[in-house]
């Protein structure tokens, strides 16, 4: 028996819409409509919900797709729209979900998480130059001390926007490790399905899936954007680039410490 179609907050989605052709992040989007995508695909489209856990992770790719199709196409009502929009994607996955990808196997949540978080060691972190520290930390989520709030404030000009970038910063950095924990346990799933599996298509689409999700995982590090970040020090998205290239070089160095 189908489950009760979940209401959609109208107003919360249209602001999640507006967000996402502000910032070009579907982040918000996503967690607005999550529940009502869900749950369509189970009652209209597939009853197996393993199905529609893949399909899910298909489209968290491609909601950006979704949207920036609806932005010429504004006279149509939106959840008409992203019914239709699902009903497509859905077919269209299903006769994709037939190739074959080679993947790596987890025994455990332990051993995916000390395989997709490898974090530099705290002092070689510290020891980089003052501002690269601090746009690296920003952009990696990491916690920033007393010295890097001071460098942010002196940035923003007062306090007060230092404190917006931090609360922003900080319903981002939660954001992004609630969906790394949803698909860590999506990724341990998936990895139970293709110990049982006997049949070839079905395995060969279970691997691909469990390859998705763990490369969607990788990107719940980054909290603030090049373009986020370029805004916030009022340089250049080249600048803060060649910060960031910069951090990942001298962490990859093992004598970091001893420079």
């Amino acid at each position: 028996m189908a489950l009760l179609q979940p209401a959609m907050d109208m107003q919360a989605l249209k602001e999640s819409l507006e967000d996402y052709y502000r910032t070009g992040r579907a982040d918000s989007f996503m967690h607005q409509s999550s529940a009502w995508i869900m749950q369509y695909c189970q009652n209209r489209l597939c009853h197996d919900p393993d199905v529609v856990g893949d399909f899910y992770l298909y489209f968290y790719e491609r909601a950006h797709l979704c949207l920036d199709r609806y932005r010429i196409r504004q006279n149509l009502p939106f959840v008409g729209y992203l019914a239709t929009y699902l009903r497509h994607e859905f077919y269209n996955f299903r006769r994709r979900s037939q190739k074959t990808i080679e993947t790596v196997l987890f025994e455990s949540m332990e051993d995916l998480r000390s395989e997709t978080t490898a974090p530099a060691p705290e002092a070689d972190i510290e020891a980089l130059p003052r501002d690269t520290r601090l746009a690296y930390k920003l952009h990696r989520g990491l916690r920033l001390h007393l010295t890097d709030l001071r460098q942010l404030i002196e940035l923003c000009g007062d306090a007060r926007r230092a404190a917006q970038v931090m609360t922003d910063f900080q319903l981002r950095l939660e954001a992004n490790q609630g969906r790394a924990r949803h698909l860590q346990e999506r990724v341990i799933q998936l990895q139970r399905r293709i110990e049982k599996e006997d049949d070839t298509l079905r395995y060969s689409r279970i691997r691909r899936f469990k390859d998705r999700a763990l490369g969607l995982i990788g990107k719940t590090g980054i909290v603030f954007s090049v373009t986020d970040l370029s805004q916030i020090f009022g340089v250049n998205k080249s600048t803060i680039s060649r910060k960031l290239k910069a951090a990942e070089a001298l962490l990859s160095r093992p004598q970091l410490k001893e420079a």
